[in-house]
């Protein structure tokens, strides 16, 4: 697996630009514009006067539930994210939120987040592309998320572990490739393993690549007891991994559909929990020669 940084100086760094604004009210328009251009003050928001960076928009201009667009190309800042919001780059090129350090962008909210056209890039050096630890529901379009390094709970390009509540996560024609750990990691309960927490994921991946991580997709419900984790993966593409390209934990249930797992170090797929599949994948080719360990359960054409 070869050696990998820790991840503990990346996290307490992380603390530091976080801990600012650890309680944020939002604006009151329902939306803002940002360009790298834009100076953060208090009049910017519009397309004429934006603002610098995400989170300044966020803390200072948007009301909850409002939408930030993105003006034109630029590094956008890490941004820490504790209620309702979407960040919306459809058109004004590159935007991006480099991360040497700590997460690209951490969710603590209930309510919907929801993500589009955004370039997140730990430059072999940040903890995660985006944590998130709340409730609601989570939606990446159009996002890439690469270069997140570390060990353990660090280095993954999407890390969801909620500690409780129901989390909707979908994930839609997007990259996450070269991190350290997992492309995207689904784990809820992890700091409260043990505390008898119940939070459940259900998440959708749709025309996604998971390519050269460590692991492709890891599911992992074993720390949540009593909840539960599944997740439909279609058309996604988990290949030339480290380790595995798909893989299903204790208690996680992943069902395959026109995906594909090749090329990766040790297995296409490894089920240790429910693998269903819908019997038009690809998985061929995976370097020790065991494509799949585990087995899978046939559940018709869909």
């Amino acid at each position: 697996m070869g050696a990998r940084k820790s991840g503990f100086l990346a996290s307490a760094v992380a603390l530091l630009w976080l801990a600012p604004g650890s309680a944020f009210a939002g604006g009151s328009q329902p939306s803002a514009w940002v360009s790298g251009s834009g100076v953060n003050a208090t009049t910017c928001g519009s397309t004429s006067s934006p603002c610098r960076t995400f989170q300044y928009a966020y803390n200072n201009v948007v009301a909850p539930g409002g939408t930030i667009y993105v003006r034109d190309a630029a590094d956008y800042s890490p941004i820490k994210i504790t209620h309702a919001i979407s960040i919306i780059n459809d058109s004004g090129g590159t935007a991006t939120i480099v991360a040497v350090s700590g997460y690209a962008i951490l969710v603590q909210a209930v309510g919907a987040v929801h993500l589009k056209g955004l370039t997140l890039d730990g430059a072999g050096e940040g903890a995660n592309g985006v944590n998130f630890t709340g409730g609601g529901s989570l939606t990446i379009e159009n996002c890439t998320i690469k270069g997140f390094a570390g060990r353990a709970f660090t280095g993954n390009g999407i890390l969801i572990n909620p500690a409780a509540g129901t989390t909707q996560l979908t994930v839609t024609d997007s990259v996450v490739s070269g991190n350290a750990s997992a492309g995207i990691l689904v784990d809820p309960s992890k700091s409260g393993a043990g505390s008898g927490a119940t939070a459940q994921v259900f998440g959708t991946l749709t025309r996604v690549d998971a390519v050269n991580n460590e692991t492709g997709v890891l599911l992992n419900g074993s720390n949540n007891s009593g909840g539960a984790v599944s997740v439909i993966a279609s058309e996604v593409n988990a290949s030339d991994n480290i380790d595995v390209g798909f893989e299903a934990d204790l208690h996680a249930t992943l069902f395959l559909s026109r995906s594909t797992a090749t090329g990766n170090g040790l297995y296409g797929v490894a089920n240790f929990g429910n693998v269903d599949t819908y019997g038009d994948n690809a998985i061929n080719g995976n370097r020790t020669g065991n494509d799949v360990i585990g087995g899978l359960t046939s559940v018709g054409s869909r």
